[in-house]
Parts: C-alpha cells; sequence; structure tokens
C-alpha cells in the first residue's frame, strides 16, 4: 500500500514529500511542484537523484532544496 508523507517548511508549508510502499521497498520524493526529486533504493540503500546519477544522502530532508 502506498503512503505518502509531506514534508513542512517552518511555517507549516509543504515544500516536499515522501512516496513509499513501492514493492521493491523504495520511496519516491517529490519536490511542492509533485516533480520526482530523489529516488531511495532501499534494498541496495542507494539514492539517485532525477537523472540517475548517485547521490550521497539518505535522509529525504536534506534533498529537498531551499524553497524561497
Amino acid at each position: 500500500m502506498l503512503k505518502k508523507h509531506f514534508i513542512r517548511d517552518s511555517n507549516d508549508g509543504i515544500i516536499g514529500s515522501v512516496e513509499t510502499g513501492y514493492g521493491d521497498a523504495s520511496s519516491i520524493v517529490l519536490d511542492e511542484r509533485n516533480q520526482i526529486t530523489r529516488c531511495i533504493l532501499q534494498r541496495f540503500l542507494t539514492m539517485r537523484d532525477a537523472h540517475g546519477s548517485l547521490t550521497i544522502s539518505a535522509d529525504p530532508r536534506l534533498v529537498i532544496g531551499p524553497t524561497r
């Protein structure tokens, strides 16, 4: 079952979301415009950006850039 968790800024505005519950245990990180920012692959403990390149942090709160 898919679950969506929202990432909020200090003013309680939504700056992104994380969708979990895919069959391969991956998570998708979306920005405020619902564009894919990162894909976290729990099976291999890796994260890929929107272009498919490996990134360093597995914390979805750190991959959403400054919004304002």
